[in-house]
């Protein structure tokens, strides 16, 4: 309910904002003849036939697009006006209205650009602590793939996702490790399934481990399956599928993987899933959302590795989400006391596949 009434406020100030910029278009002031009441009624009726299309369409593309004018076009303006005082040469106002266009549609052909150039990100981290391969022998390096935030159908399909599985594959990893979201709430069954195949193909020594994120359960819609024949299908292709559950590779590391912070009454403490561990042996915790910090330092776990944030995605959003507290990291690793914490900016975005904030990427941490 909060969320939904804060999304309306949100679309209610940018419709008041497009409101005014439309307002001082060219055509506008052109139709309405000198007319204030009718270049009023015209720009509301041109502010309400976007959002129907959008409505109809994609609202959050809609959102993304029109938000993004709307930033671009009051920057202009206001260049303009500066520039209007030290030169006594005014902009014409409309075309800080076409500028404002064209930088919109430049910018966000560069969002989706880097939405899609997939990257790898490599991490190294170093550990006193004797990690063992499946015979009992001491590895110089442990190494992880880590994939977040995939929102099957934003950037790719099922299929589409294969791609990534086989260049991952090249790098000989130990394990495979899905930190959350790797559906969305418009994901389709067939999309599902070919995400559960192309998963089949990872190529882990010790084992492939999902854990579910905020949108894997689907916020509000009949997707045509349910969450069950999801984890069947993963589980089918040789995924470990983990609700707060804690697995132990070759008597010497710790995978914790937690439920979602979304299902809080459902969700154990950091205390209670690192009750009765041996504190000697390598513990890794994967959490979708990186927002426990303290709680998971205080237990003594070496490494967390988390998704969600997209890095941002849009900028400033990273930023404003870790002023406000919705997440205590954006992007990134950083170590505090002797638990080192990786938050993945994802290998797609979400709702839109615009990035401007981060990469997009896959994650190699070797362990040392």
């Amino acid at each position: 309910m909060f969320s939904s009434l804060i999304f309306i406020c949100i679309l209610a100030s940018l419709v008041a904002l497009m409101f005014f910029t439309v307002r001082k278009f060219y055509f506008v002031e052109k139709l309405a003849k000198g007319k204030k009441w009718l270049r009023n009624v015209l720009a509301l009726a041109l502010c309400v036939l976007v959002f129907v299309v959008g409505y109809f369409t994609n609202m959050v593309y809609m959102v993304v697009i029109v938000l993004h004018f709307i930033i671009f076009d009051w920057i202009l303006f206001f260049i303009g006006w500066i520039l209007g005082k030290i030169t006594k040469k005014h902009l014409k106002i409309y075309l800080a209205g076409v500028l404002a266009a064209l930088l919109t549609v430049g910018y966000l052909s560069y969002a989706n650009w880097n939405d899609w150039n997939i990257v790898r990100t490599d991490y190294t981290v170093e550990t006193n602590k004797i990690i063992k391969d499946n015979k009992g022998q001491k590895l110089s390096n442990f190494r992880i793939a880590q994939i977040t935030d995939a929102h099957i159908g934003t950037t790719f399909d099922g299929k589409g996702l294969a791609k990534y599985i086989k260049e991952i594959n090249k790098t000989k990893l130990d394990i495979f490790v899905i930190t959350g979201d790797l559906i969305d709430d418009d994901t389709t069954k067939e999309q599902m399934i070919d995400t559960c195949n192309s998963l089949g193909l990872i190529k882990a020594k010790y084992g492939t481990y999902y854990i579910e994120g905020n949108h894997d359960a689907a916020y509000y819609k009949d997707r045509g399956y349910s969450m069950e024949e999801f984890q069947r299908d993963l589980e089918t292709n040789g995924v470990i599928y983990m609700k707060d559950d804690v697995k132990l590779i070759n008597d010497s590391v710790y995978v914790i993987g937690r439920i979602d912070r979304r299902f809080k009454d459902e969700r154990k403490s950091m205390a209670e899933l690192t009750k009765g561990l041996d504190k000697s042996k390598y513990m890794i915790v994967l959490d979708h959302q990186p927002h426990d910090f303290k709680a998971q330092t205080d237990s003594g776990v070496d490494l967390v590795l988390c998704g969600h944030t997209h890095g941002g995605q849009l900028f400033p959003i990273g930023y404003l989400g870790e002023w406000y507290g919705s997440y205590e990291k954006s992007y990134g690793i950083e170590k505090q006391n002797n638990t080192v914490f990786e938050v993945s900016s994802g290998i797609s975005g979400w709702g839109v596949p615009y990035k401007t904030a981060a990469v997009s990427e896959y994650v190699i941490l070797d362990i040392k």
